[in-house]
């Protein structure tokens, strides 16, 4: 497809200032909520993981809960992948939003009580 103008970039100049800021305010605020949503989450993660572990096992848990956290990935982009490869796109929504309803279920289920 072939753009109009002269091809000395003129169609670039007729944009207003205020879109150009606009845009580019939007940038730095969707690369600034990514940063702080993956810091948050790992400060989370790294708390819980403190918080329970036992200090002389705690970098063995850091460890364990990465490696574990890091398969579990691995296992869902490749499930991901079969089945947008095989079943299309919408399939691999579908599945995504049935085991978020499955993690919901189970995080509201209540806890059992601690008998000790």
């Amino acid at each position: 497809m072939q753009a109009k103008g002269d091809g000395s970039g003129s169609a670039l100049k007729q944009i207003p200032a205020g879109v150009w800021i606009l845009g580019f305010v939007s940038l730095s605020m969707d690369i600034s909520s990514e940063r702080i949503g993956a810091w948050y989450w790992l400060e989370l993660r790294s708390t819980m993981v403190a918080d329970t572990a036992p200090a002389d096992l705690r970098s063995t848990a850091y460890g364990f809960f990465n490696l574990v956290s890091g398969m579990a990935m691995l296992l869902a982009s490749v499930v991901a992948g079969l089945l947008w490869d095989r079943l299309g796109a919408s399939a691999t929504f579908y599945a995504g939003a049935t085991f978020c309803m499955i993690a919901w279920v189970g995080l509201a289920w209540p806890p059992e009580a601690d008998h000790c």
